[in-house]
C-alpha cells in the first residue's frame, strides 16, 4: 500500500510514519509531505529511506500530482490559530484525493468535534463534514490535548509545581501523540474494521491533582497542583491558548475514555508516557488542543 503522510515533520507525521514503517502494520511504501526537504527534520527522514516530497497542502494542483497512484493519505493540518487556513488546507487535500481515487484517508481530527470548539479547531468539524460529503472513504481519528504539550511546563515541574488555569474537579482528556500514528497505521492495515469509523483516542483522562501526582511519582520530586485565572493564564500565554484551556474546564464532560478495544488500541497513560521519554529534553510547546502536527 502507498500512503502519504502530510505533516512529515512533526510529532503525529512522524508517529504515522514510524509505525506504518515497523512492519507490525504490513508492508507499505510511505512518502512523508513536508515544506521544505532542506530542514534537518526531513534530511534525518531522506536518510533513513523515507521518500520525502516536497509540497504544501494548500496547492491543490501540486497536492494532486503528489496524490497519484496513491492508496491511502494521513491528514492532519495546521492553523497557525487560523482556522481558515487549515480548513482550506485539508480541503484542498481531500478534494485532490478524491480525484485522484484514493481509497482511504485518516484525518486528525479533535475531540468532542462541534461548532462550539475555540478558534483554532472549528475548521476540524467542517472538514469532517466536507469529508463525509465528499464520499471518501475515511476514518476520523479525534484527539484531546497531547501529553506533549506538557513539555512547556518541565521547569516549573521539576521545581516542584504545576500550574494551569482549571478547577481542581476538571477532567483534563490525554493522549500521547505517538498513539495516534499507530491508530492511523491499524487504520491503513484494516480498512474493513476502520473505514466509516469516528474514534476518540483518549489515553488518559485526570484532573489537575492527579496529573501533578503523576508527575511527581515520575520526576521523583513533589509538585503540586497551583491553579491561576485564566487572565493570569492569557496574560502569560496569550488569547488562544487560554481559551484552549477554558475550553476544556466548561465543555468536556466528566466520561471522556471510550472502549478501545474493538479496535485494537490501548492508548499510553500519562504514567506510561512520562516513563518512556526523557523529560530532560522537553522542549516549549504552545498548548493548543491537537493542532500541532
Amino acid at each position: 500500500m502507498k500512503v502519504l503522510v502530510t505533516g512529515a515533520l512533526g510529532h503525529q507525521g512522524r508517529a504515522v510514519i514510524e509505525h506504518l514503517r515497523s512492519g507490525e502494520f504490513g508492508r507499505h511504501e510511505v512518502y512523508g509531505l513536508a515544506s521544505d526537504l532542506s530542514s534537518p527534520r526531513a534530511r534525518n527522514l531522506l536518510e533513513r529511506g523515507v521518500h520525502v516530497v516536497e509540497g504544501e497542502l494548500h496547492d491543490r494542483t501540486r497536492m494532486r500530482a503528489l496524490l497519484e497512484g496513491v492508496d491511502g493519505v494521513f491528514c492532519v493540518t495546521t492553523s497557525a490559530f487560523d482556522p481558515g487556513t487549515e480548513t482550506e488546507q485539508a480541503r484542498s487535500v481531500v478534494d485532490a484525493a478524491v480525484d485522484a481515487g484514493v481509497s482511504h484517508i485518516v484525518y486528525s481530527s479533535v475531540s468532542q468535534a462541534k461548532g462550539n470548539l475555540p478558534t483554532s479547531t472549528q475548521s476540524k468539524f467542517a472538514v469532517e463534514e466536507h469529508i463525509r460529503d465528499a464520499g471518501l472513504p475515511a476514518t476520523i481519528v479525534r484527539s484531546p490535548l497531547f501529553m506533549q504539550h506538557f513539555r512547556r511546563l518541565s521547569d516549573d515541574t521539576a521545581a516542584g509545581s504545576l500550574e494551569l488555569p482549571l478547577s481542581p474537579e476538571t477532567t483534563l482528556p490525554l493522549v500521547d501523540a505517538n498513539d495516534i500514528g499507530r491508530a492511523a497505521a491499524a487504520a491503513f492495515a484494516d480498512p474493513g474494521q476502520f473505514v466509516g469509523a469516528t474514534i476518540d483516542l483518549v489515553g488518559d483522562a485526570l484532573t489537575p491533582p492527579e496529573i501533578a501526582e503523576t508527575f511527581s511519582d515520575a520526576l521523583g520530586v513533589p509538585v503540586e497542583f497551583t491553579p491561576i485565572t485564566l487572565s493570569e493564564y492569557r496574560e502569560q500565554h496569550g488569547d488562544e491558548p487560554a481559551t484552549v484551556y477554558e475550553w476544556f474546564e466548561d465543555s468536556v464532560p466528566e466520561d471522556v475514555t471510550p472502549d478501545l478495544s474493538a479496535f485494537g488500541l490501548v492508548p499510553q497513560t500519562l504514567a506510561q508516557y512520562l516513563a518512556d521519554v526523557d523529560t530532560d529534553t522537553w522542549r516549549s510547546t504552545p498548548p493548543t488542543a491537537n493542532n500541532e502536527q
